[in-house]
């Protein structure tokens, strides 16, 4: 394959990203709950900062699906592990006191 030939493959996979792109905005952005949360959704409805979020993502307790350069995470898992973790803090709280 010449350089041409790749710069074209290239070209076509940015376009079918793009694509894709476009299309899950559009599906992110129908009414009612949002299945997949990004970044921005995250730190709004969680009011956490990034590096908390980071952090969460470094520590596997929340895992992202990369669309791109976005991170996406799927809601349910968002809210299971909010729920495991206000129950681990619940516990903690209760033995110390």
């Amino acid at each position: 394959m010449d350089q041409g030939q790749i710069f074209q493959k290239l070209m076509e996979l940015e376009k079918g990203q793009k694509r894709i792109q476009r299309a899950l905005d559009a599906l992110l952005e129908r009414g009612g709950p949002k299945k997949w949360l990004d970044t921005c959704d995250m730190k709004e409805m969680f009011h956490i900062s990034k590096s908390t979020l980071y952090r969460l993502k470094k520590d596997e307790i929340l895992i992202p699906v990369k669309l791109g350069k976005k991170d996406l995470y799927k809601r349910v898992d968002v809210e299971k592990a909010m729920m495991i973790k206000a129950l681990a803090d619940s516990e903690i709280k209760g033995v110390r006191k």
